[in-house]
């Protein structure tokens, strides 16, 4: 098995420092395994000077070999400012993060 890896170019967050990233882990089982959605990265950030600037984003990871760069799913507006910490579950199916506001999210 050969493994390949590359540097993405980030500035997905209008050039705001990304304070956190936490990929989603791969299934291992073979009931849990669902090729038509891929796994999912998250991202979090510190407050964006944006309007629109999400804090919070997920994005999909390709691991097809077919594309290296991630590509964004949507913004998750769990939080009112700065998001410093996103990790999911060893499963895979929460999100947890955790914001500058001391407020607490779960997906």
């Amino acid at each position: 098995m050969r493994v390949t890896l590359t540097t993405p170019q980030i500035s997905w967050h209008a050039r705001a420092p990304i304070l956190a990233i936490d990929a989603q882990p791969p299934t291992t089982t073979p009931h849990q395994t669902n090729h038509a959605y891929p796994r999912l990265l998250a991202t979090a950030a510190a407050k964006s000077a944006e309007p629109n600037g999400a804090e919070l984003r997920l994005w999909a990871l390709h691991d097809d070999g077919a594309t290296n760069a991630p590509s964004f799913v949507q913004d998750l507006t769990a939080h009112d400012g700065t998001v410093n910490a996103v990790r999911f579950s060893p499963d895979g199916a929460t999100l947890a993060t955790c914001g500058a506001t001391a407020r607490m999210g779960g997906r």
